[in-house]
C-alpha cells in the first residue's frame, strides 16, 4: 500500500486562526505592544541594557578588587592603573608614583583626577602624558578649550 500525494491527504490543509470579533481590538493592542516593547529592550542604547551592563561591570570589579589592590600593593603598574580607575578612594598615592616614574598612563589619570582642583597641574600632566605618545591624551588636547591649549604648548 503506498501513502497518497500530500496534496490530496484529507488531513493537510490550511491553518485558520479563528478570533473573537470582539476580541481582535485588544489582540491587534497587545500584539502591538509586545512588538515595541520587544524593540524597546533590544535597541542597543536602551536604559535598560545601560543599567544591566553597569550591574555587571561594578559585579565584576567587586570580584577583581581584592586580587588587583594585592598586585597594585606589590607594584605592578597595570594593577596600580586598574585600582586608581575602578576604586578610586582606595588609591593611595601609588598613582602618583607611577606617574613619577614617567608611566604615561598614570600620567594622564593623574592628570584627570587634578582636573578639577587645579587646572595648571593638570594640564602639566596631560602634556606629559601626551608626549610620551599617550593616544587619549593626544585627543583631549582636541577637546581643551582654546584658552588652555595656548597654556598646553
Amino acid at each position: 500500500m503506498t501513502p497518497a500525494p500530500a496534496s490530496t491527504c484529507p488531513d493537510r490543509g490550511d491553518i485558520l486562526l479563528l478570533v473573537n470579533p470582539a476580541k481582535k481590538r485588544r489582540l491587534v493592542i497587545e500584539a502591538t505592544l509586545a512588538g515595541v516593547l520587544m524593540i524597546f529592550l533590544l535597541a542597543p542604547g536602551n536604559p535598560m541594557r545601560r543599567w544591566a551592563q553597569a550591574q555587571d561591570h561594578r559585579d565584576e570589579v567587586s570580584k577583581m578588587t581584592p586580587t588587583m589592590e594585592r598586585l597594585a600593593a606589590q607594584g605592578k603598574p597595570d594593577a596600580i592603573i586598574w585600582v586608581a580607575r575602578n576604586e578610586p578612594s582606595k588609591d593611595d598615592g601609588r598613582l602618583a608614583t607611577l606617574a613619577a616614574s614617567g608611566n604615561d598612563e598614570a600620567l594622564f589619570l593623574l592628570g584627570a583626577k587634578t582636573w578639577p582642583h587645579d587646572d595648571a597641574k593638570a594640564l602639566q600632566l596631560l602634556k606629559a602624558s601626551a608626549v610620551a605618545g599617550y593616544v587619549p591624551a593626544v585627543k583631549a588636547e582636541l577637546h581643551v578649550p582654546r584658552r588652555q591649549v595656548t597654556a598646553w604648548r
